[in-house]
C-alpha cells in the first residue's frame, strides 16, 4: 500500500444517508398498430423484426415506426411480403432483444463505490452475482469476522488459517486482509456500508503480521494450503523485490491443480513485484478516477490487467470503513471478476478464465498490451458476456451404455465458428473416461493434442483451434477408461454434426454406430 494509502486508511468515512439512484430501463412494451391488445411487449418480441431503411420509410402498415432513424416495427410473418416490395431500400433487419433494468444495490455507501461503475460491475451482477460453490483464498493479514458487512455471510468467511500462530484463527491485527476482503466480498444489499463484487466464499489465509510484514514461506505455505482445500481463486495484495523459488514452485502447482493466480504489481512506481511477477499469476497495476496510471503503480512487460486503486470504500476492523488506496486495492476487483466468471459457468479452467479477462479488458494506453496498463481496465460485464456467447460442440450423453475403451474416427461439420481450447469426454458413472490423444484436421491444418497425465483437470486435452462452420473436419479421440457412448452412426447437435466412420476398441473390434460423448469447448 503506499503512503498515502496508508494515510487514508487511518482515516474513517463519516457515514450519512445516501440516496440510491434508481436505474430504469424501458423493456418492449409494444401497442399493435392494428389497435388489437397486445399484452405485453415482451411476450410478443420473438413474433416482431425490426427494419430500418436506407432513406425515408416506404408507405405501409407498419406495427410501430421511427420516423427520425428511419426504423419501423413489423409483424414478423408479413416479412416476406415487405422484402419484396421494399428490398432495394431496406438497410437491415434485425430481431427485438429484451432490455432489463439493472440491479442497483442498496448498501449506504454504494454511490461513492467509483470504482464498480468503472468496471460495469451493476450490469455485470444483473446476469451473475456469485455462488456460494466458488471460493476466495485472500492470503493477507487475516480478516475481521465479525465487521457488520462480512458477519451476515460468517458462514461463508469462517475457514481459513493463520500460518503466524499455526491456528484455525486468521483474526486480522492490521485492517488490510479485512479491506481487501470487503473489496472482493463485501454483503451486497444488506443495506449496510459498501458493496461487494462477488457473493462468493472468502478462506482467510494470515501470513502477515500486525505490522503488514511475512515471509515468503508462509506464503508459499498458504498458497498451498489454498491450492489443497478447494480454492477457485488465490488473492494475494501483497509482494517482494526478491524472486523466491519456493513461492514460484506453491504458484506453480496452484496453478495446475486449476487456481485463478492474482497478485498486486506493487507501489514503488517500478518494476513488478514477485508474486505478481510469476508467468502463473495475474499482474494487477492500479488506475485512478481519470483512467490513467497512478503515480506509484509499478509497471512492465509481466503487468496484465488494470483496475481502479484510488480512494476505494473499504472495510475496516471494528466496523469501520476506509478510503483504501494502492494495487492492494486493485487486486481484489480482479480476483472477485475472476470469482463471478467461475460462478457463471464452473466448467471454466484458470486458463479460460485469465484469457476473458484479458480479452474483454478495456484498452488503455498505447494500441494494445503495453507495459503500463496491460491489456487494459477490468470489464465485468463484458467478461460474463463473453461467458454466457461461449459456443461449444456438445455431444451430451444420452441413455450412455458402459463400453470399453477405445479409437474414435469422425467427421465434424460445425453449424457456427468454434474457437476450441479443449476437449472433455462424458465418463460412465462409476468410471474416470477421459481423452488421451485428439487430432482434428481439415484440408489445410492438423492439431494433435495428448493427455500428460494427472495435472490438473486429467479429463481435459487442452486445444488451440477454430472449428469454421459450414467446414467438415476429421476427428480422432483415443477414449480411456469408460467413456459414454452414443449408439449412433451419425449425431445432429446444437454444435452441428458429427458422423462414425470408426470406433476401434482396445480389443480390435470395430464398431461404425459408437460415438464417444465429448465437448469441444
Amino acid at each position: 500500500m503506499s503512503d498515502a494509502g496508508r494515510e487514508k486508511c487511518e482515516s474513517v468515512l463519516t457515514l450519512s444517508c445516501i440516496s440510491v439512484l434508481c436505474i430504469f430501463a424501458a423493456f418492449c412494451v409494444l401497442t399493435l398498430a392494428s389497435g388489437e391488445g397486445g399484452g405485453s411487449g415482451v411476450e410478443k418480441c420473438s413474433e416482431m423484426k425490426i427494419v430500418c431503411f436506407k432513406g425515408g420509410i416506404p408507405p405501409g402498415n407498419y406495427l410501430d415506426r421511427i420516423e427520425e432513424i428511419n426504423c419501423v416495427l413489423v409483424d414478423a410473418r408479413y416479412l416476406g411480403e415487405l422484402k419484396s416490395q421494399s428490398l432495394n431500400s431496406i438497410e437491415c433487419i434485425e430481431d427485438v432483444h429484451i432490455v432489463r433494468a439493472l440491479f442497483t444495490p442498496n448498501d449506504s455507501i454504494f454511490d461513492e463505490q467509483w470504482n464498480l461503475m468503472r468496471i460495469h460491475a451493476p450490469e455485470a451482477w444483473d446476469v451473475e452475482r456469485g455462488s456460494e460453490n466458488v471460493t476466495i483464498a485472500i492470503i493477507d493479514t487475516g480478516i475481521d469476522f465479525a465487521h457488520e458487512d462480512l458477519a451476515e455471510k460468517a458462514e461463508n468467511y469462517a475457514f481459513g488459517y493463520d500460518f503466524l500462530e499455526n491456528d484455525t484463527v486468521p483474526d486480522d491485527e492490521n485492517g488490510h486482509g479485512t479491506a481487501v476482503a470487503g473489496v472482493a466480498s463485501a454483503v451486497l444489499n444488506n443495506g449496510k456500508g459498501i458493496t461487494g463484487i462477488a457473493q462468493v466464499k472468502i478462506m482467510a489465509l494470515k501470513v502477515l503480521n500486525a505490522s503488514g510484514f511475512g515471509t515468503d514461506w508462509d506464503v508459499a505455505r498458504a498458497i498451498t494450503f489454498a491450492a489443497e482445500n478447494g480454492a477457485d481463486v488465490i488473492s494475494m495484495s501483497l509482494g517482494s523485490d526478491n524472486y523466491s523459488e519456493d513461492m514460484r514452485r506453491a504458484c506453480e502447482r496452484a496453478y495446475e491443480k486449476g487456481c485463478v493466480l492474482v497478485a498486486a504489481a506493487g507501489n514503488e512506481n517500478s518494476s513488478v513485484l514477485f508474486p505478481a511477477a510469476y508467468d502463473c499469476v495475474i499482474a494487477v497495476g492500479a488506475i485512478d478516477e481519470s483512467n490513467k496510471k497512478t503515480n506509484y503503480s509499478n509497471f512492465g512487460e509481466k503487468l496484465e490487467l488494470v483496475a481502479p486503486g484510488n480512494s476505494i470504500p473499504a472495510t475496516y476492523p471494528d466496523d469501520r470503513y476506509v478510503y483504501f488506496t494502492g494495487t492492494s486495492a486493485a487486486t481484489p476487483h480482479v480476483s472477485a471478476v475472476a470469482a463471478l466468471l467461475k460462478s457463471a459457468n464452473p466448467a471454466l479452467s484458470n486458463a479460460e478464465i485469465r484469457r476473458i479477462l484479458c480479452e474483454t479488458a478495456e484498452d488503455l494506453g498505447e494500441a494494445g498490451r503495453d507495459p503500463f496498463y496491460g491489456f487494459g481496465l477490468l470489464n465485468a460485464s463484458a467478461a460474463i458476456s463473453a461467458v454466457l456467447q461461449r459456443r461449444e460442440f456438445d455431444i451430451k450423453p444420452r441413455n450412455p451404455y458402459p463400453s470399453i475403451a477405445g479409437t474414435f474416427y469422425g467427421k465434424i461439420v460445425p453449424s457456427y465458428d468454434i474457437k476450441v481450447s479443449k476437449i472433455s469426454i462424458y465418463p460412465c458413472v462409476g468410471t474416470g473416461g477421459h481423452a488421451e490423444f485428439v487430432s482434428i484436421c481439415n484440408e489445410t491444418k492438423c492439431v494433435n493434442a495428448s493427455w500428460s497425465g494427472y495435472s490438473g483437470d486429467w479429463r481435459n486435452i487442452s486445444l488451440n483451434f477454430t472449428l469454421i462452420a459450414g467446414e467438415t473436419y476429421n476427428i480422432t479421440i483415443k477414449t480411456g477408461s469408460y467413456p459414454q457412448i452414443l449408439h449412433k452412426q451419425s449425431a445432429e447437435v446444437e454444435g452441428g454434426k458429427i458422423i462414425c466412420v470408426k470406433y476401434e476398441d482396445v480389443n480390435g473390434r470395430n464398431h461404425n454406430d459408437w460415438i464417444p460423448a465429448f465437448k469441444l469447448e
